[in-house]
């Protein structure tokens, strides 16, 4: 069946596009893509050179890591005959559907995808055809890849109780550290990255006020247990004026620190999330992001930092947990749409979304604040001496 489409002097039809399989919690197995623009490149990485100009969506996936993606036939018949081909099939062959099958009809196609299985540690981009009418037809639609060696990172997670100066008062942190790092590692798969997560240490502090650090007594909380060699987790019930502080190895010094490491607090004055398996791991990630030299796409003071736009808002590094925007273009009954990145609410507000973004769609900003899986991945790369 022909579709229709009203256009006065010109119209951009997009025929298929590409989302995340699912909604609702991270799963390495259906990550997020990076669909923001159009034509952009990838900054170098890891020995790979910065990419020409890439049209429309790309995806990170690990060596030999299965993957699903989902097509949408946006302006095309859903009938219409799709074949599924790859472009280079040492970098990512299509497991479903299955060589010489069609897409299944219908507004969705799940496809699968399989990272390629070669040497070395540089990686390697391919494209995900969409072929019309026969598996050799013509190409329709491309969704980019690119396949990563694993990138193994160390976390040795602390759950501090904060006494008074007393040595009373304090409550320990109840949050679940293997349920939230099983989150953390999905939210960071599509980059390559790959947490080894310690056994959690517990210890006992005392601060100046039970249950709650302050900034200015990080370093009394290095002094008490800090290990080499791994990226140092503090879970407490709270931290004054921040959900959450990240300290890489390049920035600590500059803030007075003894050492790099990674704060998470549970509370925010009553409210406590420490049963909010998302929200937590959602915190934690976006914290190992700037342990990994990443900002937030603005900072500053005032509301001015404040981004609400569809560039910042499907970030990981985005500075606000859950978020919203008021005035959807389409009217009310649009809203739930508009303010929905895929991850669920926190009552009404939806929580942060999770892209590690692969394009550079921010050109000519300060690193760290887009093309984010290169960042990351060439900081990593230097090795335990720079990283931790």
């Amino acid at each position: 069946m022909a579709i229709k489409l009203q256009a006065k002097t010109e119209a951009r039809i997009v025929p298929i596009r590409f989302e995340r399989a699912v909604t609702g919690a991270p799963d390495a197995a259906n990550p997020d893509i990076d669909d923001r623009g159009n034509v952009h490149t990838v900054p170098a990485m890891n020995s790979l050179a910065a990419s020409d100009p890439i049209r429309g969506a790309i995806v990170g996936i690990t060596k030999d890591q299965e993957i699903t993606v989902k097509m949408v036939r946006e302006d095309i018949d859903n009938n219409a005959d799709l074949y599924v081909t790859s472009s280079d099939e040492q970098a990512v062959k299509i497991i479903t559907p299955a060589d010489g099958d069609k897409c299944s009809t219908g507004k969705d196609c799940k496809i699968k995808l399989k990272g390629g299985h070669f040497g070395g540690s540089t990686p390697k981009s391919a494209k995900v055809e969409i072929r019309f009418g026969a598996k050799d037809g013509p190409i329709i639609a491309q969704l980019s890849t690119y396949t990563f060696n694993r990138l193994l990172v160390f976390i040795q997670p602390h759950v501090v109780t904060v006494d008074d100066p007393s040595g009373s008062g304090g409550v320990a942190p109840t949050m679940n550290v293997t349920d939230v790092m099983t989150q953390v590692e999905a939210l960071w798969a599509s980059s390559g990255v790959k947490f080894i997560t310690k056994p959690a240490q517990s210890f006992n502090i005392k601060l100046a006020t039970a249950n709650k650090m302050l900034w200015g007594e990080v370093n009394d909380v290095y002094a008490k247990k800090w290990v080499a060699n791994t990226i140092n987790v503090y879970i407490m019930q709270e931290i004054d004026g921040a959900l959450g502080y990240g300290l890489s190895k390049d920035a600590h010094a500059g803030f007075g620190m003894t050492h790099p490491g990674v704060f998470m607090g549970m509370k925010s004055g009553a409210i406590d999330r420490s049963t909010e398996t998302y929200w937590c791991a959602n915190d934690l990630a976006h914290e190992l992001g700037h342990f990994f030299t990443l900002w937030h796409p603005t900072d500053g003071s005032g509301s001015g930092w404040q981004r609400y736009e569809t560039w910042s808002m499907r970030f990981l590094m985005h500075n606000y947990n859950y978020t919203g925007r008021a005035g959807a273009p389409q009217g009310v009954t649009e809203w739930p749409k508009f303010n929905d990145f895929g991850y669920g609410s926190y009552g009404t507000a939806p929580y942060r979304a999770g892209l590690v973004s692969i394009k550079n769609v921010r050109t000519g900003a300060s690193a760290g604040r887009d093309g984010q899986c290169s960042t990351v991945r060439n900081y990593i790369a230097q090795g335990p001496s720079a990283l931790y």
